[in-house]
């Protein structure tokens, strides 16, 4: 392991005071930087599906719903740990550090694939030293021509970090980085990557020092800049949050790039309270910070330790958390959804195993664009755990849209039959009676859920008088329709059967044929 000196606790004003012209960046002209950046040649290092997945989108009349799953393992190698950070890659997930239940048998660092559903271990000479709340991001790195992950901050029991590590994946090696100037020690603090700058923003200082300031960090120039505004900087009122730890981010794009938007939930303030001030969102166009204080539908309560994704764009989704009131403890159950665009809060029912509290569990892995995704340990009810769970979305287009293509070719099979004389039905068709029966049980547990679930959606369509309108009746018509078409199927399929079962027995009476 390579000796890495963690920093006693400083107040962030001793960091700011080392801060220069040269290592500021004005808000407002932070989206210029940004967009200057998209001229030169970068690789993606967004995570595309190396299977070639159809790219699976949320209803557009309505959300998805969430099936719960456990994904079992050996528990050899990903233990009991929370406070760690996990991240995709191609068809992988890398998970590093967390705090861990026993000492001596730590991995800090894995791999899991999410094929095979395995764990690997990832060992090197240079791994940092194990370390818990810090932030792990995908780059590029110009230097090394190859995508790389970024790793920041943290905590190790009483003592805070600011060194800056990078991982290079293809080589399984870990470098040490030193920019001359870095952010304050933080650990709990937040961070996203655009276009290849990776930004954090928040954290804990120690000694209820807390940041609320935004830093982005330059890969090419191996270079951390403080992000503030032009009123911010000449000390006039601004209004952006006050610092907070173990709050969430996430990232929205719309408008072909143009309309570059961070969304920020949660946290907890200087005295180890959740905030009141739970939802702003941060500009990157303008540099500015908004409070989103009016929508409609009911706002998440008051949490820490959870985690958010954003879906195509659209959904900004609240997964997890813990909160202090005991009250609250159902709230954080369901998944919440937020339609950036109709600025509408509504809770995804999650159907599957048991719901428990769960937070630090090293945040949301999005797997693909159906919101699907998988969490890793943490702390379930408030007990250290080393659970893997896979949430996947229900009532998506494409999977509805193939269920529905399945029965109407098991229509054509049947009208084939029907049409076909009774004295031509011969045991070769009792495989393929046995097929068709047996599709047609595969798809009545998906079609009775969808029945199941269609109240719950018309429940979330009602966000307000505006959406009311917008009802589900027409949707529930097409459900309820093709499970009628779907019962005909099973009677006429029954019908042939019975027919065929009296055929066959006649001719076994009459011993014309033998049947082996």
């Amino acid at each position: 392991m390579s000796n890495n000196d963690f920093l006693i606790d400083k107040t962030e004003y001793s960091y700011i005071s080392e801060l220069t012209y040269d290592t500021i960046i004005f808000g407002e002209n932070l989206f210029k930087v940004l967009f200057n950046k998209t001229k030169e040649k970068i690789t993606d290092v967004g995570n595309n599906n190396p299977h070639n997945f159809v790219t699976i989108s949320f209803c557009s009349d309505f959300l998805p719903f969430f099936c719960k799953s456990e994904v079992v393992h050996k528990q050899n190698l990903f233990k009991y740990r929370f406070g760690h950070s996990s991240i995709l890659y191609k068809n992988s997930i890398y998970i590093f550090g967390g705090k861990q239940q026993v000492p001596t048998e730590r991995v800090n660092f894995v791999k899991f694939d999410i094929d095979t559903y395995e764990f690997e271990a990832l060992h090197n000479d240079k791994t940092p030293i194990g370390r818990y709340f810090f932030t792990l991001n995908l780059i590029h790195s110009s230097k090394h021509r190859a995508n790389c992950f970024v790793l920041f901050g943290g905590k190790k029991n009483r003592y805070v970090t600011n060194d800056t590590y990078m991982y290079r994946i293809d080589k399984n090696s870990w470098e040490h980085l030193n920019p001359e100037i870095s952010p304050p020690p933080l650990y709990g603090h937040v961070s996203f990557q655009y276009n290849n700058v990776i930004l954090i923003h928040g954290g804990n200082i120690g000694q209820r020092n807390l940041s609320s300031n935004i830093w982005c960090y330059f890969e090419k120039e191996n270079k951390w800049a403080n992000i503030m505004s032009q009123d911010e900087y000449m000390k006039k009122p601004v209004e952006k949050p006050d610092g907070r730890f173990f709050h969430s981010c996430s990232l929205c794009v719309i408008n072909q790039g143009l309309d570059v938007n961070v969304y920020f939930f949660g946290g907890l303030n200087k005295n180890n309270e959740c905030v009141d001030d739970v939802f702003w969102l941060y500009s990157l166009n303008i540099g500015k910070w908004k409070q989103i204080k009016q929508s409609f539908g009911d706002v998440p309560s008051k949490r820490f330790g959870h985690s958010s994704i954003v879906i195509k764009d659209r959904w900004f989704l609240v997964y997890g958390g813990y909160s202090q009131s005991w009250y609250n403890k159902r709230e954080l159950l369901d998944i919440h959804a937020y339609d950036i665009i109709l600025n509408t809060w509504s809770k995804l029912k999650v159907y599957g195993m048991t719901l428990t509290t769960h937070h630090f569990y090293g945040g949301i892995v999005k797997v693909d664009e159906s919101g699907y995704f998988i969490t890793f340990g943490g702390l379930r009810d408030n007990a250290i755990s080393s659970n893997v769970y896979k949430f996947t979305p229900l009532l998506i287009t494409p999977y509805y849209q193939k269920l529905k293509n399945e029965i109407e070719e098991v229509n054509k099979k049947i009208q084939c039959m029907e049409l076909m004389p009774r004295t031509q039905l011969s045991t070769t068709h009792i495989k393929e009676f046995d097929e068709i029966q047996e599709a047609l049980n595969t798809a009545t547990f998906t079609l009775s859920r969808y029945i199941q679930l269609i109240d719950d959606v018309n429940d979330k369509i009602r966000f307000s008088n505006d959406l009311a309108i917008y009802d589900n009746k027409t949707l529930s018509g097409k459900i309820n329709k093709n499970y009628k078409y779907y019962e005909s199927l099973i009677k006429r399929v029954e019908k042939l059967d019975k027919e065929q079962q009296g055929f066959l027995s006649y001719e076994i009476d009459d011993s014309s044929y033998r049947i082996s």
